[in-house]
């Protein structure tokens, strides 16, 4: 069903939400005299209420919206309802870790962020996905250098930054103009039928596009070196890792790919896009979970150990079989609790402690009502995917996915890697339980330990009662074309 601009507004509830929201909180926070305490607290309520009209899309079938510049169906609404979590979660994190200066201008760069990253998973045209892109980077910079010296360094990194967007840009208008059009279903058709004539500038204009938004990401973040806070760190590993495997399922799937008599999917001849997307899981696992080994900041090497975490939801993805994404949307869905509670249990600590170093947390477990020990430990327990955590559940059915598709080396892989990522957790475990007298003990706020049990729990839940994250992930892979 397609739908002109006044019938769209309904179905872009979400955004319209957070867009309000951030233009709220950027307006008032302008005003020097007007007490601004609770600025974080209308911009979380936002964010909540997106979550909320999110869900209320679930199972109203796939609109096309605006000319079909964007699509609502059971993929988009699964990131919009992650993006919006992970607002609510930064959000928190951010606003009570510490003092924040100009706490209005953050969050509506987080909530800008939001909006771009949720359109960007409903995004079913190359014009709308780029300006997405572009929209989503912006704010992510806003948010690393707000305060940032303008130094030779930071020059460097936005002329590599903008070199990346016109990359971005040449690739789509190549393809829109291969295709005759930027929409998704006709370039599908026009790769399905010219492909054999030019697969190599097919498969590098396709590989701009999926690599604009990590390298964006890389970009601003590796410029602020140990500045980027854990807030910062967690919104980069959630929102913005699912925004760019929402970009990466819609241009794979839809545009490079089409179901086969087998039941997975097969890119068009001379255009096997497969092997490369799994070496790129196997580097991003590998390098992931090796530079944690020699990281020793707590709230960094929960940033590098994410790389691992994306590249095994790549796994699922290269297996290119409906197993294969619903155990991919699982593993999102699974580890997103684990990895904001690690984000939030390592912010108190830290602040508590007044250092980064992973020794903050030293003693934690042992000491009498320190609760950010033992949600700190139950979220990398479930993060190294032992039962019967919900990491667990995730990590068995990517696993699974690949054995039934006949990838039993990059399986034999993802399991070393699975060993190597407790390794490197568990320096953090190894800290928490060693002993350590006159510890600082973190202080708990009433909706500190409010958030924290809630993610706790649900770590621990869901991974004992699996069924409703199986249910949203087989709800969610509704995939173009059909």
């Amino acid at each position: 069903m397609d739908l002109g601009p006044r019938q769209s507004l309904e179905y872009l509830s979400p955004e319209i939400a957070l867009g309000v929201a951030a233009l709220a909180v950027w307006w008032l926070g302008r005003f020097d005299r007007l007490d601004r305490t609770g600025l974080g607290e209308i911009a979380i309520l936002g964010a909540a209420l997106s979550v909320f009209l999110a869900a209320r899309l679930s199972g109203w079938g796939e609109v096309w919206l605006l000319e079909r510049l964007f699509l609502v169906d059971g993929l988009a609404v699964f990131f919009k309802i992650l993006v919006g979590l992970a607002a609510v979660a930064v959000l928190w994190i951010w606003l009570e870790s510490a003092t924040v200066a100009r706490e209005g201008e953050v969050c509506a760069l987080v909530l800008s962020a939001a909006v771009a990253l949720d359109l960007m998973a409903s995004a079913a045209n190359l014009a709308s996905a780029y300006l997405c892109v572009e929209l989503a980077s912006a704010a992510l910079w806003g948010l690393t250098h707000r305060a940032g010296p303008g130094d030779s360094r930071v020059r460097a990194a936005r002329a590599v930054a903008a070199a990346v967007s016109l990359l971005m840009l040449g690739a789509a208008c190549w393809l829109a103009g291969f295709a005759g059009s930027p929409d998704y279903e006709r370039i599908h058709r026009a790769i399905f039928d010219l492909a054999p004539h030019s697969p190599f500038a097919v498969a590098c204009a396709a590989m701009a596009i999926v690599i604009a938004l990590p390298a964006r990401l890389w970009i601003a973040t590796a410029t602020r070196g140990a500045h980027v806070r854990a807030a910062l760190a967690a919104f980069a590993a959630l929102a913005f890792a699912a925004g760019g495997l929402a970009l990466c399922m819609r241009l794979l799937f839809a545009v490079l790919s089409s179901p086969g008599a087998d039941g997975g999917w097969m890119g068009p001849p001379g255009l096997d896009w497969r092997p490369p997307l799994t070496a790129a899981a196997v580097v991003a696992m590998t390098l992931g979970n090796l530079a944690g080994l020699r990281e020793r900041s707590l709230p960094r090497l929960l940033a590098v150990c994410s790389i691992a975490q994306v590249g095994y939801a790549l796994l699922g993805l290269a297996a290119a079989t409906r197993a294969g994404l619903e155990a991919t949307l699982l593993y999102l869905a699974a580890t997103a609790p684990a990895s904001l509670g690690a984000f939030h249990a390592s912010a108190l600590i830290t602040r508590a402690a007044g250092r980064e170093e992973i020794e903050s947390c030293r003693g934690l477990l042992r000491v009498a009502g320190s609760s950010a020990g033992l949600a700190l430990a139950v979220s990398l327990l479930s993060l190294s995917g032992l039962p019967p955590l919900a990491g667990f559940v995730g990590r068995r059915r990517l696993l699974g996915a690949l054995l039934e598709r006949g990838f039993e080396g990059v399986a034999a892989i993802a399991a070393v890697n699975s060993v190597l990522s407790l390794c490197v957790y568990g320096r953090v475990l190894r800290s928490l339980c060693a002993p350590a007298p006159g510890a600082p003990v973190p202080r708990w706020r009433l909706y500190d330990a409010s958030f924290a049990g809630l993610l706790a729990a649900a770590t621990v839940g869901l991974g004992v009662h699996p069924r409703p994250l199986l249910e949203l992930a087989a709800r969610s892979v509704q995939w173009l074309p059909r």
